[in-house]
């Protein structure tokens, strides 16, 4: 079973390196599908000296929200299956070969993601917003996500007018249409968080504003919040009540 690996990259230069190079090991076939908004550093620079380590790397360069990006991705994909990792990950050895193990008796995968703090601005993983739709979990992150490639357009793809939570839109509609979201624990990447205390808020503002979105399409679909006593988590809490209230504003305005 052949997999298409899905990355969507704006300005990863200080990334992209390394979540290639984790992917060079991993169980074949599979190719890799970068798809780039126009970056500005060497982020496409970077990619393209991997050439020669990654038999099957193609590169194209297509601005757009990041559904948008993941779904020309997938147009231009050949495999059976596609994979979506983020460009500030890293894959474990076993991750692709784990998520083919899954998707051999499973439509959609989820694997672990586990996230890692490289500075002072430390955000636990345990510090998160969780999503339900009929009583499913609809949480899974999509920087760590596999879909049988027919599942994946049965459902439309990811809505191209969401900036953000496109992840959890997509597995409403699976869970919608009755599809089940397997997890498998050993299909491990580690999602580096922000660094910096400007980028984190920037992060999280626009995370508010498509969860306004994502309330406008469904309702309320937030359950439960943890993250208000984590040591930033005020910092999250008081970004995504700004990007969501800029949503608000913006919609009155239409």
């Amino acid at each position: 079973m052949k997999i298409s690996i899905i990355i969507t990259t704006k300005n990863e230069e200080g990334n992209i390196g390394t979540l290639l190079t984790s992917l060079i090991d991993q169980e074949m076939p599979f190719e890799i599908v970068v798809v780039d908004s126009f970056s500005n550093d060497r982020t496409l620079e970077i990619a393209e000296s991997f050439k020669d380590r990654l038999d099957e790397l193609y590169i194209y360069q297509y601005e757009s929200t990041p559904g948008g990006g993941k779904n020309y991705g997938i147009e231009k994909s050949k495999g059976e299956c596609v994979a979506f990792i983020d460009a500030d990950c890293t894959a474990s050895p076993l991750w692709l070969k784990s998520l083919r193990e899954s998707a051999e008796e499973h439509e959609i995968v989820a694997g672990t993601t586990i996230n890692v703090s490289t500075s002072k601005f430390d955000v636990s993983s345990s510090a998160k917003t969780r999503f339900y739709w009929d009583e499913k979990d609809v949480t899974w992150p999509g920087c760590n996500l596999l879909h049988n490639k027919r599942t994946f357009l049965e459902l439309g793809g990811f809505d191209e007018e969401l900036v953000s939570n496109e992840d959890i839109d997509l597995n409403v509609r699976a869970v919608q249409k009755e599809f089940e979201i397997h997890h498998n624990e050993n299909a491990v990447l580690y999602h580096r968080m922000r660094s910096d205390i400007s980028s984190l808020a920037q992060q999280m503002f626009w995370r508010g504003y498509g969860r306004g979105q994502m309330r406008e399409k469904y309702g309320s679909l937030c359950r439960a919040r943890r993250d208000l006593l984590n040591k930033w988590g005020w910092l999250r809490g008081i970004s995504e009540l700004m990007g969501y209230l800029k949503y608000r504003v913006d919609e009155m305005r239409r």
